[in-house]
């Protein structure tokens, strides 16, 4: 993180200070900066990580669609694949309620007889159209 305040620091001259969010796999630090310094008062470890976001998923997708409960690779594989951190969270929620095109996406799950990773379908491309690993 002191990395990224400095990098921070380097390109923004004029800000004095940054918050740096570090997300890991089980848990994530938020770690404010003042000065390129860490504020100490103000660093909070939170028990959320992309492992409690994977699960989250499987949960969401089991009681909407397909039971993935026992799919944990399948489902860290649509994360890591679809997943973005949002730069404006209140428009692109107003577009998903839309449900517009350009925030939505179809993935195609794995058979593991001819495809063992998923992947995403591009709008107006049929499956047999797409080069599969």
């Amino acid at each position: 993180s002191s990395l990224t305040a400095f990098h921070y620091k380097q390109t923004h001259k004029d800000n004095l200070c940054c918050l740096v969010i570090d997300a890991g796999h089980a848990f994530s630090h938020v770690i404010p900066y003042v000065n390129g310094k860490p504020v100490e008062k103000g660093m909070k470890r939170i028990s959320i990580g992309g492992k409690h976001l994977g699960n989250l998923l499987k949960e969401q997708i089991s009681y909407r669609q397909l039971n993935l409960l026992e799919e944990t690779y399948v489902c860290n594989l649509i994360k890591e694949d679809v997943c973005f951190v949002s730069t404006s969270f209140k428009e692109e929620m107003e577009l998903a309620r839309k449900r517009d095109p350009s925030v939505l996406c179809e993935y195609v799950l794995p058979d593991f007889v001819n495809t063992h990773r998923g992947y995403v379908k591009l709008p107006n491309v049929d499956d047999s159209d797409v080069s599969l690993m």
